[in-house]
């Protein structure tokens, strides 16, 4: 299910999707996205690649930019996936225009989360070891005076989880200072 406020989803076993701006417009998406990931189980009985899965996200996004009748999402998102092509990390921006990462930040502070993110050398560190880290960063990057109610999602997807899209469990996350 779909909860008011969430915004990490699984949108397949082997895929996850994170929301960066306009909830109700991220849910829209992550609807579509199962729908793509479902309709392609159906009919090749195997699931969407990343690239596949970036790719289609990203053409419906589009999709809003072309009618004067639609306006654009107001929303990017993030697309984790672990299937045939390998750990795949990919964002698309309302434009619909999609790009592969190692490591991505979206938001308010995304300039100084990436700084903080090419710091750490991602093939020599496990999910489990990256979240703690990366946790620091978000808690480092928060603005406490603007956003005084806030809370912390992760989703992961690894050899850890034999490749299901997961959220996180708590007591894996370090608690906000």
């Amino acid at each position: 299910g779909i909860n008011a406020e969430c915004r990490v989803y699984a949108v397949d076993r082997q895929a996850g999707m994170a929301i960066c701006g306009l909830i109700p417009d991220g849910k829209s998406i992550v609807s579509r996205a199962k729908e793509e990931c479902e309709q392609n189980r159906d009919v090749f009985a195997v699931p969407l690649t990343g690239a596949q899965l970036a790719d289609r996200v990203g053409q419906f996004m589009h999709m809003y930019t072309l009618y004067s009748g639609a306006r654009p999402f107001g929303c990017s998102v993030l697309i984790a996936s672990y299937a045939d092509d390998g750990p795949q990390l990919y964002v698309s921006d309302p434009s619909g225009t999609t790009a592969g990462y190692h490591a991505c930040a979206l938001g308010k502070a995304k300039v100084v989360a990436k700084t903080e993110l090419e710091k750490l050398d991602f093939s020599t560190i496990t999910c489990r070891e990256a979240v703690p880290k990366i946790a620091e960063i978000i808690y480092a990057n928060h603005d406490k005076v603007k956003d005084k109610i806030w809370d912390v999602e992760f989703g992961w997807i690894s050899d850890e989880t034999q490749k299901i899209f997961t959220r996180v469990p708590k007591d894996l996350i370090p608690a906000k200072p």
